[in-house]
Protein backbone atom coordinates (compact mmCIF):
# COMPACT_ATOMS: atom_id res chain seq x y z
CA UNK A 1 0.00 0.00 0.00
CA UNK A 2 2.23 3.02 -1.18
CA UNK A 3 1.38 6.28 0.42
CA UNK A 4 2.39 9.73 -0.45
CA UNK A 5 5.84 10.30 1.80
CA UNK A 6 6.02 7.30 3.11
CA UNK A 7 9.23 5.72 2.06
CA UNK A 8 10.21 1.84 2.27
CA UNK A 9 13.05 0.69 5.23
CA UNK A 10 14.64 -2.70 5.63
CA UNK A 11 14.93 -3.76 8.84
CA UNK A 12 18.32 -3.55 9.02
CA UNK A 13 18.38 0.27 8.09
CA UNK A 14 15.96 1.40 10.99
CA UNK A 15 16.93 4.27 13.03
CA UNK A 16 15.16 5.74 16.26
CA UNK A 17 13.07 8.53 15.68
CA UNK A 18 12.24 7.55 11.80
CA UNK A 19 8.71 8.49 11.16
CA UNK A 20 6.77 8.18 8.12
CA UNK A 21 8.03 4.98 6.60
CA UNK A 22 6.88 1.67 5.48
CA UNK A 23 8.53 -1.74 7.01
CA UNK A 24 6.93 -5.06 4.41
CA UNK A 25 7.91 -8.33 6.73
CA UNK A 26 6.85 -11.61 7.06
CA UNK A 27 4.94 -12.74 10.09
CA UNK A 28 7.21 -15.48 11.96
CA UNK A 29 5.75 -15.33 15.39
CA UNK A 30 2.12 -13.96 16.33
CA UNK A 31 1.08 -15.00 20.13
CA UNK A 32 -2.92 -14.29 21.45
CA UNK A 33 -3.34 -11.22 22.64
CA UNK A 34 -2.41 -10.51 26.56
CA UNK A 35 -5.05 -8.31 28.36
CA UNK A 36 -2.87 -5.61 30.35
CA UNK A 37 -4.89 -4.24 33.78
CA UNK A 38 -4.42 0.03 33.84
CA UNK A 39 -2.95 1.62 36.76
CA UNK A 40 -6.37 3.88 36.25
CA UNK A 41 -8.58 0.66 36.61
CA UNK A 42 -9.17 0.10 33.08
CA UNK A 43 -7.54 -2.44 31.17
CA UNK A 44 -6.18 -2.80 27.80
CA UNK A 45 -4.44 -5.28 25.06
CA UNK A 46 -1.55 -6.02 23.56
CA UNK A 47 -0.69 -7.73 20.41
CA UNK A 48 2.84 -8.30 19.34
CA UNK A 49 4.15 -9.49 15.57
CA UNK A 50 7.63 -10.86 15.20
CA UNK A 51 8.82 -9.66 11.80
CA UNK A 52 12.11 -10.79 9.41
CA UNK A 53 12.75 -9.24 6.07
CA UNK A 54 15.77 -10.97 5.74
CA UNK A 55 17.69 -14.04 7.12
CA UNK A 56 19.78 -12.02 9.89
CA UNK A 57 16.83 -9.58 10.47
CA UNK A 58 13.89 -9.25 12.77
CA UNK A 59 12.35 -7.27 15.04
CA UNK A 60 8.91 -7.35 17.20
CA UNK A 61 6.52 -5.14 16.47
CA UNK A 62 3.66 -4.26 19.46
CA UNK A 63 0.04 -3.15 18.96
CA UNK A 64 -1.96 -1.78 22.44
CA UNK A 65 -5.83 -1.57 21.57
CA UNK A 66 -8.77 -2.29 23.06
CA UNK A 67 -10.59 -6.03 23.46
CA UNK A 68 -12.46 -5.73 19.96
CA UNK A 69 -9.57 -4.56 18.17
CA UNK A 70 -7.10 -7.13 19.59
CA UNK A 71 -9.57 -9.91 18.19
CA UNK A 72 -9.61 -8.34 14.69
CA UNK A 73 -5.74 -8.38 14.75
CA UNK A 74 -5.80 -12.08 15.87
CA UNK A 75 -8.43 -13.36 13.71
CA UNK A 76 -6.88 -11.16 10.52
CA UNK A 77 -3.51 -11.97 11.13
CA UNK A 78 -1.32 -15.47 10.63
CA UNK A 79 2.03 -16.38 10.48
CA UNK A 80 3.40 -16.47 7.13
CA UNK A 81 1.65 -13.40 6.10
CA UNK A 82 3.67 -11.08 4.70
CA UNK A 83 2.43 -7.22 6.10
CA UNK A 84 2.97 -3.82 5.72
CA UNK A 85 3.44 -1.57 8.83
CA UNK A 86 2.99 1.90 7.78
CA UNK A 87 4.57 4.47 10.19
CA UNK A 88 5.04 2.87 12.93
CA UNK A 89 7.32 4.64 15.76
CA UNK A 90 10.97 3.46 16.44
CA UNK A 91 11.46 2.97 19.42
CA UNK A 92 15.11 0.84 21.35
CA UNK A 93 14.54 -2.16 22.10
CA UNK A 94 14.38 -3.07 26.00
CA UNK A 95 17.20 -4.36 27.57
CA UNK A 96 17.57 -8.09 27.84
CA UNK A 97 16.41 -9.58 30.94
CA UNK A 98 13.03 -7.18 30.68
CA UNK A 99 9.24 -7.66 29.84
CA UNK A 100 10.16 -7.86 26.28
CA UNK A 101 12.63 -10.98 26.56
CA UNK A 102 10.19 -12.31 29.11
CA UNK A 103 7.69 -12.28 26.62
CA UNK A 104 8.81 -11.57 23.14
CA UNK A 105 10.86 -13.93 20.49
CA UNK A 106 14.89 -12.80 20.58
CA UNK A 107 15.17 -10.52 17.36
CA UNK A 108 18.39 -9.21 15.91
CA UNK A 109 17.48 -5.51 15.86
CA UNK A 110 18.31 -3.57 18.59
CA UNK A 111 15.20 -1.67 18.05
CA UNK A 112 11.57 -2.71 18.10
CA UNK A 113 8.26 -0.98 16.49
CA UNK A 114 5.32 0.42 18.15
CA UNK A 115 1.84 0.78 16.96
CA UNK A 116 0.54 4.56 17.28
CA UNK A 117 -3.13 4.53 17.35
CA UNK A 118 -4.85 7.30 14.59
CA UNK A 119 -1.30 7.14 12.91
CA UNK A 120 0.06 3.63 11.95
CA UNK A 121 -1.52 1.56 9.69
CA UNK A 122 -1.21 -2.23 9.48
CA UNK A 123 -2.10 -4.16 6.76
CA UNK A 124 -1.83 -7.51 4.45
CA UNK A 125 1.10 -7.15 1.29
CA UNK A 126 -0.56 -8.27 -1.78
CA UNK A 127 2.07 -8.14 -4.49
CA UNK A 128 3.91 -11.57 -4.04
CA UNK A 129 6.99 -11.23 -2.16
CA UNK A 130 8.58 -14.85 -2.67
CA UNK A 131 11.72 -13.09 -1.49
CA UNK A 132 10.12 -12.78 2.03
CA UNK A 133 7.71 -16.02 2.11
CA UNK A 134 10.79 -18.05 1.09
CA UNK A 135 11.77 -17.04 4.86
CA UNK A 136 9.52 -19.32 6.21
CA UNK A 137 11.96 -21.72 5.60
CA UNK A 138 14.84 -20.48 7.48
CA UNK A 139 15.23 -20.67 11.22
CA UNK A 140 15.32 -17.78 13.43
CA UNK A 141 18.16 -18.83 15.47
CA UNK A 142 21.68 -20.79 14.33
CA UNK A 143 20.81 -24.56 13.47
CA UNK A 144 23.47 -25.88 14.58
CA UNK A 145 23.25 -24.96 18.49
CA UNK A 146 19.77 -27.10 19.35
CA UNK A 147 19.74 -29.41 21.93
CA UNK A 148 18.61 -33.32 21.06
CA UNK A 149 16.21 -35.02 22.72
CA UNK A 150 18.14 -37.52 24.80
CA UNK A 151 19.89 -34.26 26.02
CA UNK A 152 16.41 -32.77 27.94
CA UNK A 153 15.41 -36.62 28.58
CA UNK A 154 18.57 -36.96 30.70
CA UNK A 155 19.46 -33.24 32.09
CA UNK A 156 15.63 -32.22 32.30
CA UNK A 157 16.19 -31.45 35.84
CA UNK A 158 18.66 -28.74 35.48
CA UNK A 159 17.18 -27.80 32.68
CA UNK A 160 13.71 -27.34 34.03
CA UNK A 161 12.01 -23.61 33.35
CA UNK A 162 14.72 -22.94 31.00
CA UNK A 163 14.38 -22.25 26.95
CA UNK A 164 16.23 -24.28 24.47
CA UNK A 165 16.18 -24.75 20.88
CA UNK A 166 15.39 -27.98 19.44
CA UNK A 167 15.31 -29.92 16.24
CA UNK A 168 12.65 -32.18 15.89
CA UNK A 169 10.42 -34.49 13.73
CA UNK A 170 6.52 -35.37 14.10
CA UNK A 171 5.82 -38.51 15.18
CA UNK A 172 1.87 -37.57 15.81
CA UNK A 173 -0.34 -35.00 16.31
CA UNK A 174 -2.97 -34.62 18.81
CA UNK A 175 -6.65 -33.65 19.02
CA UNK A 176 -7.33 -29.76 20.29
CA UNK A 177 -8.62 -29.99 23.64
CA UNK A 178 -11.02 -27.45 24.31
CA UNK A 179 -11.39 -25.44 27.46
CA UNK A 180 -12.99 -22.13 29.69
CA UNK A 181 -10.24 -20.28 31.55
CA UNK A 182 -11.32 -19.97 34.96
CA UNK A 183 -9.63 -16.57 34.84
CA UNK A 184 -10.67 -14.99 32.14
CA UNK A 185 -13.93 -17.16 31.13
CA UNK A 186 -12.46 -16.91 27.66
CA UNK A 187 -12.20 -19.80 25.53
CA UNK A 188 -9.34 -21.71 24.78
CA UNK A 189 -7.50 -24.92 23.31
CA UNK A 190 -4.49 -27.07 23.91
CA UNK A 191 -2.90 -29.84 21.69
CA UNK A 192 -0.25 -32.63 22.44
CA UNK A 193 2.26 -33.49 19.56
CA UNK A 194 4.67 -36.10 19.82
CA UNK A 195 7.83 -35.54 18.67
CA UNK A 196 11.39 -38.24 17.98
CA UNK A 197 15.03 -37.59 16.77
CA UNK A 198 17.60 -39.99 16.08
CA UNK A 199 18.30 -40.00 20.15
CA UNK A 200 15.05 -40.71 21.56
CA UNK A 201 11.51 -41.49 20.47
CA UNK A 202 9.38 -39.27 21.87
CA UNK A 203 8.60 -35.59 23.92
CA UNK A 204 5.96 -34.20 24.11
CA UNK A 205 5.22 -30.81 22.90
CA UNK A 206 2.12 -28.54 24.29
CA UNK A 207 0.80 -25.67 22.36
CA UNK A 208 -1.51 -23.62 23.24
CA UNK A 209 -1.31 -20.18 21.05
CA UNK A 210 -4.25 -20.24 18.41
CA UNK A 211 -2.32 -19.76 15.45
CA UNK A 212 0.53 -22.77 16.98
CA UNK A 213 -2.88 -25.27 17.18
CA UNK A 214 -3.60 -23.65 13.56
CA UNK A 215 -0.20 -24.51 11.87
CA UNK A 216 -0.09 -27.90 13.72
CA UNK A 217 -3.53 -29.17 11.95
CA UNK A 218 -1.16 -29.63 8.65
CA UNK A 219 1.60 -31.28 10.38
CA UNK A 220 1.98 -34.81 8.83
CA UNK A 221 3.57 -37.50 11.46
CA UNK A 222 7.16 -38.55 9.43
CA UNK A 223 7.11 -35.91 6.98
CA UNK A 224 7.13 -32.26 9.19
CA UNK A 225 10.26 -31.14 10.68
CA UNK A 226 10.71 -28.51 13.25
CA UNK A 227 12.96 -26.14 14.48
CA UNK A 228 11.84 -24.97 17.71
CA UNK A 229 13.50 -21.68 18.86
CA UNK A 230 13.17 -21.22 22.99
CA UNK A 231 10.62 -23.56 23.92
CA UNK A 232 10.44 -24.25 27.59
CA UNK A 233 11.15 -27.51 29.48
CA UNK A 234 8.08 -28.19 31.97
CA UNK A 235 7.32 -30.90 34.40
CA UNK A 236 3.68 -32.49 32.98
CA UNK A 237 2.60 -33.81 36.46
CA UNK A 238 -0.09 -36.37 35.08
CA UNK A 239 2.92 -37.87 32.86
CA UNK A 240 5.14 -37.56 35.38
CA UNK A 241 7.75 -36.49 33.05
CA UNK A 242 8.98 -33.28 31.20
CA UNK A 243 7.22 -31.91 28.20
CA UNK A 244 8.55 -28.96 25.83
CA UNK A 245 5.79 -25.97 25.88
CA UNK A 246 5.90 -23.54 22.79
CA UNK A 247 5.33 -20.19 24.46
CA UNK A 248 4.53 -16.42 22.68
CA UNK A 249 8.38 -16.36 23.11
CA UNK A 250 8.91 -19.68 20.75
CA UNK A 251 9.68 -19.10 16.90
CA UNK A 252 8.47 -22.81 15.46
CA UNK A 253 10.23 -23.15 11.44
CA UNK A 254 8.10 -25.93 9.62
CA UNK A 255 10.79 -27.92 7.40
CA UNK A 256 14.04 -26.01 8.02
CA UNK A 257 16.01 -25.78 4.78
CA UNK A 258 19.35 -26.82 6.66
CA UNK A 259 21.49 -29.70 6.00
CA UNK A 260 20.89 -31.03 9.90
CA UNK A 261 16.94 -30.91 8.74
CA UNK A 262 17.42 -32.81 5.46
CA UNK A 263 19.61 -35.55 7.70
CA UNK A 264 16.63 -35.68 10.07
CA UNK A 265 13.83 -35.85 7.34
CA UNK A 266 15.56 -39.12 6.32
CA UNK A 267 15.61 -40.58 9.19
CA UNK A 268 12.23 -40.13 10.00
CA UNK A 269 11.07 -42.64 7.37
CA UNK A 270 12.57 -45.20 8.56
CA UNK A 271 12.13 -44.53 12.19
CA UNK A 272 11.17 -47.68 14.29
CA UNK A 273 8.93 -46.91 17.58
CA UNK A 274 8.85 -50.44 18.84
CA UNK A 275 9.77 -51.17 22.06
CA UNK A 276 13.20 -53.48 20.59
CA UNK A 277 13.86 -49.48 18.69
CA UNK A 278 14.26 -48.15 21.71
CA UNK A 279 16.05 -50.30 23.98
CA UNK A 280 18.37 -50.50 20.40
CA UNK A 281 18.69 -46.59 20.76
CA UNK A 282 19.21 -46.66 23.85
CA UNK A 283 22.01 -48.83 23.79
CA UNK A 284 23.81 -46.78 20.77
CA UNK A 285 23.46 -43.73 22.35
CA UNK A 286 24.61 -44.45 26.36
CA UNK A 287 27.88 -45.51 26.88
CA UNK A 288 29.05 -48.67 28.29
CA UNK A 289 30.39 -46.55 31.52
CA UNK A 290 26.57 -45.64 32.21
CA UNK A 291 25.94 -49.53 33.30
CA UNK A 292 26.47 -49.38 36.78
CA UNK A 293 23.40 -50.24 38.98
CA UNK A 294 24.23 -53.73 40.16
CA UNK A 295 21.41 -55.84 40.41
CA UNK A 296 20.29 -59.41 40.29
CA UNK A 297 17.47 -61.50 38.24
CA UNK A 298 15.09 -60.96 41.22
CA UNK A 299 15.66 -57.55 41.53
CA UNK A 300 14.91 -56.78 38.01
CA UNK A 301 11.95 -58.66 37.66
CA UNK A 302 10.42 -56.80 40.82
CA UNK A 303 11.16 -53.48 39.32
CA UNK A 304 9.31 -54.75 36.05
CA UNK A 305 6.16 -54.69 38.01
CA UNK A 306 6.05 -51.44 38.72
CA UNK A 307 5.08 -48.22 36.64
CA UNK A 308 7.58 -45.67 36.44
CA UNK A 309 7.85 -42.18 34.96
CA UNK A 310 7.75 -42.02 31.27
CA UNK A 311 11.59 -40.52 31.75
CA UNK A 312 12.69 -42.81 33.48
CA UNK A 313 11.60 -46.34 31.72
CA UNK A 314 14.99 -47.04 29.84
CA UNK A 315 17.57 -47.80 32.87
CA UNK A 316 20.87 -49.44 32.37
CA UNK A 317 22.16 -52.13 35.13
CA UNK A 318 24.87 -54.71 35.58
CA UNK A 319 24.23 -58.09 36.13
CA UNK A 320 26.39 -60.64 37.10
CA UNK A 321 25.57 -64.49 36.30
CA UNK A 322 25.39 -66.66 33.25
CA UNK A 323 23.76 -66.99 29.53
CA UNK A 324 21.41 -70.24 30.06
CA UNK A 325 20.46 -70.26 26.89
CA UNK A 326 22.21 -68.28 23.43
CA UNK A 327 21.26 -70.25 20.22
CA UNK A 328 24.00 -68.33 17.74
CA UNK A 329 24.19 -72.11 16.14
CA UNK A 330 20.33 -72.05 14.95
CA UNK A 331 18.58 -71.14 11.92
CA UNK A 332 16.52 -68.08 13.26
CA UNK A 333 19.83 -66.43 14.73
CA UNK A 334 19.63 -64.69 11.42
CA UNK A 335 16.39 -63.55 9.65
CA UNK A 336 15.89 -61.75 6.48
CA UNK A 337 13.95 -57.84 7.39
CA UNK A 338 12.85 -55.39 5.65
CA UNK A 339 15.22 -52.84 4.46
CA UNK A 340 12.46 -49.96 5.63
CA UNK A 341 11.43 -50.63 9.07
CA UNK A 342 13.63 -54.30 10.01
CA UNK A 343 10.21 -55.94 10.85
CA UNK A 344 9.87 -59.31 9.55
CA UNK A 345 9.27 -60.45 5.88
CA UNK A 346 6.53 -62.98 4.99
CA UNK A 347 6.06 -64.41 1.31
CA UNK A 348 3.47 -62.58 -0.79
CA UNK A 349 2.66 -61.47 -4.61
CA UNK A 350 5.92 -61.29 -5.92
CA UNK A 351 8.34 -63.04 -3.48
CA UNK A 352 8.85 -61.53 0.05
CA UNK A 353 7.35 -58.46 1.30
CA UNK A 354 7.37 -56.17 4.94
CA UNK A 355 4.40 -57.90 7.21
CA UNK A 356 4.82 -54.79 9.06
CA UNK A 357 1.18 -52.74 8.52
CA UNK A 358 2.51 -49.76 9.47
CA UNK A 359 5.85 -49.53 7.11
CA UNK A 360 5.48 -47.84 4.09
CA UNK A 361 6.92 -50.90 2.22
CA UNK A 362 3.89 -53.15 3.84
CA UNK A 363 3.34 -55.51 1.24
CA UNK A 364 5.50 -54.17 -1.27
CA UNK A 365 7.28 -55.67 -3.71
CA UNK A 366 9.73 -54.65 -6.76
CA UNK A 367 11.90 -51.95 -7.31
CA UNK A 368 9.31 -49.86 -5.28
CA UNK A 369 10.37 -51.46 -1.85
CA UNK A 370 13.71 -50.53 0.16
CA UNK A 371 16.21 -53.89 -0.46
CA UNK A 372 15.57 -56.40 2.44
CA UNK A 373 18.81 -57.28 4.31
CA UNK A 374 19.94 -60.12 6.99
CA UNK A 375 19.66 -59.06 10.40
CA UNK A 376 20.66 -60.12 13.55
CA UNK A 377 17.21 -61.86 16.06
CA UNK A 378 18.82 -63.26 18.77
CA UNK A 379 17.48 -63.72 22.11
CA UNK A 380 19.14 -65.23 25.10
CA UNK A 381 18.01 -66.39 28.83
CA UNK A 382 19.71 -64.49 31.91
CA UNK A 383 20.68 -66.43 34.84
CA UNK A 384 21.88 -66.44 38.14
CA UNK A 385 21.30 -67.84 41.97
CA UNK A 386 17.96 -65.79 41.80
CA UNK A 387 15.80 -66.98 38.77
CA UNK A 388 16.07 -66.41 35.33
CA UNK A 389 15.16 -63.55 32.88
CA UNK A 390 13.87 -65.17 29.29
CA UNK A 391 13.76 -63.21 25.91
CA UNK A 392 16.75 -60.87 26.60
CA UNK A 393 17.07 -59.79 23.15
CA UNK A 394 20.69 -59.31 22.65
CA UNK A 395 22.40 -55.90 20.99
CA UNK A 396 22.50 -56.22 17.12
CA UNK A 397 25.32 -53.54 17.85
CA UNK A 398 27.18 -56.12 20.15
CA UNK A 399 27.01 -59.13 17.66
CA UNK A 400 28.53 -57.19 14.87
CA UNK A 401 31.33 -56.17 16.85
CA UNK A 402 32.12 -59.81 18.03
CA UNK A 403 30.93 -61.68 14.70
CA UNK A 404 30.94 -59.47 12.12
CA UNK A 405 27.67 -58.48 10.04
CA UNK A 406 25.13 -60.71 10.13
CA UNK A 407 24.98 -61.43 6.44
CA UNK A 408 28.77 -62.34 6.72
CA UNK A 409 27.54 -64.95 9.94
CA UNK A 410 24.50 -66.13 8.48
CA UNK A 411 27.11 -67.84 5.74
CA UNK A 412 29.76 -69.68 8.40
CA UNK A 413 29.22 -73.30 8.98
CA UNK A 414 27.25 -74.86 12.29
CA UNK A 415 30.52 -75.65 13.93
CA UNK A 416 31.55 -72.51 13.50
CA UNK A 417 28.76 -70.92 14.97
CA UNK A 418 29.02 -73.22 17.93
CA UNK A 419 32.34 -72.21 18.53
CA UNK A 420 31.69 -68.82 18.86
CA UNK A 421 28.40 -69.71 21.20
CA UNK A 422 30.89 -70.75 23.86
CA UNK A 423 32.69 -68.14 24.00
CA UNK A 424 29.68 -66.64 26.40
CA UNK A 425 27.71 -69.91 27.11
CA UNK A 426 27.37 -71.01 30.91
CA UNK A 427 30.59 -68.98 31.77
CA UNK A 428 30.54 -66.28 34.57
CA UNK A 429 29.93 -62.80 32.84
CA UNK A 430 28.97 -59.31 33.88
CA UNK A 431 26.54 -58.57 31.53
CA UNK A 432 25.36 -54.64 30.61
CA UNK A 433 21.53 -54.93 30.07
CA UNK A 434 18.80 -52.02 28.96
CA UNK A 435 15.78 -52.49 30.40
CA UNK A 436 12.53 -50.87 29.15
CA UNK A 437 10.24 -50.65 32.26
CA UNK A 438 6.66 -49.94 32.25
CA UNK A 439 4.76 -46.76 32.49
CA UNK A 440 1.44 -44.68 32.45
CA UNK A 441 2.55 -44.39 28.28
CA UNK A 442 3.63 -47.94 27.71
CA UNK A 443 3.11 -50.99 29.78
CA UNK A 444 5.49 -53.42 28.02
CA UNK A 445 8.55 -54.58 29.72
CA UNK A 446 12.02 -56.17 27.98
CA UNK A 447 15.78 -56.11 27.86
CA UNK A 448 18.89 -55.93 25.85
CA UNK A 449 21.87 -57.47 26.23
CA UNK A 450 24.51 -54.66 25.58
CA UNK A 451 27.73 -56.42 26.07
CA UNK A 452 29.29 -59.48 27.88
CA UNK A 453 32.75 -59.67 29.75
CA UNK A 454 33.88 -62.85 31.10
CA UNK A 455 34.79 -62.62 34.93
CA UNK A 456 36.18 -65.15 37.22
CA UNK A 457 34.27 -66.98 40.24
CA UNK A 458 35.52 -65.16 42.65
CA UNK A 459 34.84 -61.49 41.05
CA UNK A 460 31.24 -62.89 40.15
CA UNK A 461 30.25 -63.61 44.01
CA UNK A 462 31.84 -61.07 45.09
CA UNK A 463 29.48 -58.58 42.98
CA UNK A 464 26.72 -60.46 42.96
CA UNK A 465 23.87 -58.70 44.85
CA UNK A 466 22.61 -61.49 47.45
CA UNK A 467 19.25 -62.56 47.07
CA UNK A 468 16.80 -60.87 49.29
CA UNK A 469 15.30 -63.54 51.96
Amino acid sequence: MAQTGIKRCQIGALKPGNCDLMVVALVINKPDPRKVAMKDGGERWVSTFTLRDSASDMINLTVWSSGEEAARLKAEFRIGMVVEVVKPKVMPRIVVGGRDAAFNPQVTSPFQLSFQEGRSMLCPHLPDAPHLTQLLNVPSKASSTFLSISDIITNSGALKGHFVDMLVAVRKVGEVKRFTSKHSGQEGGVRDVRLFDQTADSLLLKLWDSEFLRMSDDWLPREVILFLADARIDWDDYRSSFVLTATSKTVITVNPDTVEAGALVRYAQLADFSSLAQLDQFVTNVPLSSFTRTVNVVSVQDMQENLVAASEALVPVLLYGFLTNLDLDSDDAVSLRCGRCSGPMTHGNGGEVCSSFDCKDFNVSGPERMLPSQQYRLKADVSDETGTLSGIRVSSTFLIKNLGPAAEFARLSGETKTAFKWRWFLKPLKLSLALLLPSAENRSTTGMLADAAEVGLQELTAKMPAPSL
